[in-house]
């Protein structure tokens, strides 16, 4: 409820959260009632309105960034960040790797390995002040930056590279990576499971210098995709037997879950965010979703209220433990039920 309460605090001070009476609401029927599920269309005439200035049409505070997303997911989208949003990302992924150290017997080590796509692509004016407008995982890294993380290479450099996709922008990033690592005692990594294999070929097939021999990376955090703890063989192969990949489940929305043990399962950062799921048309709490289920995930954060994100996620310890195993389409559900009434065939034999 304390989780509640601190985001309705926010939405009152917004004029989406005081049309529906935010600062009236008690409790959380009384929040699901005023406050629709929404999807991204439905918010998008709200963040044009941040744009020309009225940030007060969604946010408590002026946005302070704005994450945009590839489009990979479904229709890209432009996510105002606020300062306040920020911290909560920084905290919980400051909390969950302190966890993640303590359980798994890992160190961070002197230099961070970080393959990223740009902070800053263009700047948007928003009532004459101009916020800068770039990818996620770029995001994280000047936020690191400014507050003294050592990213190597600068986010400066990386940024200059832009955010082009193909062969010779990859190798581009790469080669820069490695230059400024070469000889530096690296023990953490972050980036998308696909991103750190790929580089891991580039060096092994261009350079014959698989990582593991360059560095001692003992742990890896790799978000941005479904299916992450699928990668942990071949980047072992690459990076080191005795690598942990660690899979973070984050997006421009938010960072939202961490695997925080052995098993490759996701754990919800309940302090910072209120989290529901829609199974088979009925919307109930994520931690209220039994073992087995799954469904489509809704987010409330500092910016976004009951927030319908697209992906699917499935329980595997009831409340506590879960996956994502794909988006929210036909063709996942039909997987995901195929592969339930398979489970529930073996339980029986």
């Amino acid at each position: 409820m304390r989780v509640l309460e601190d985001l309705l605090r926010e939405y009152a001070e917004t004029s989406y959260g005081a049309s529906r009476g935010a600062s009236e609401i008690s409790s959380l029927e009384d929040y699901r009632r005023r406050f629709p599920v929404v999807s991204y269309r439905d918010l998008e005439p709200y963040i044009e309105r941040i744009l020309w200035g009225e940030w007060r049409s969604l946010l408590s505070e002026p946005p302070s960034r704005f994450g945009a997303t590839s489009g990979t997911r479904g229709v890209p989208k432009l996510i105002p960040l606020t300062p306040s949003d920020i911290e909560d990302r920084l905290r919980v992924m400051a909390r969950g790797l302190r966890i993640v150290e303590e359980r798994m017997g890992t160190g961070l080590g002197e230099a961070c390995l970080s393959i990223y796509f740009p902070s800053r692509v263009l700047d948007i004016d928003v009532g004459g002040r101009l916020v800068p407008c770039g990818y996620i995982s770029g995001i994280h890294a000047a936020i690191l930056e400014e507050r003294g993380f050592p990213i190597k290479p600068p986010v400066r450099e990386m940024d200059a590279i832009g955010d082009g996709v193909g062969r010779r922008d990859w190798e581009q990033r790469f080669k820069l990576v490695y230059e400024y690592l070469r000889g530096v005692e690296v023990g953490f990594a972050v980036g998308s499971a696909y991103a750190m294999y790929m580089f891991g070929k580039y060096l092994e097939e261009r350079l014959k210098l698989p990582p593991r021999d360059v560095w001692s990376i003992s742990l890896m955090l790799c978000a941005g995709e479904p299916h992450i703890p699928d990668y942990s063989r071949d980047l072992r192969k690459l990076y080191g037997r005795d690598l942990v990949v660690v899979e973070a489940y984050g997006a421009t929305e938010g960072m939202f879950a961490m695997q925080l043990g052995k098993k490759p399962y996701l754990t919800p950062f309940y302090d910072a965010y209120l989290f529901e799921i829609r199974v088979g048309g009925r919307v109930k709490m994520l931690y209220e979703m039994e073992e087995g289920e799954v469904g489509s995930l809704i987010i409330s954060t500092r910016v976004l209220p009951r927030y319908e994100i697209g992906d699917l996620v499935k329980c595997y310890v009831k409340g506590t433990l879960f996956r994502v195993v794909g988006r929210d389409r036909a063709l996942w559900r039909l997987l995901a039920r195929a592969w339930r009434m398979f489970e529930l065939t073996l339980s029986l034999l």
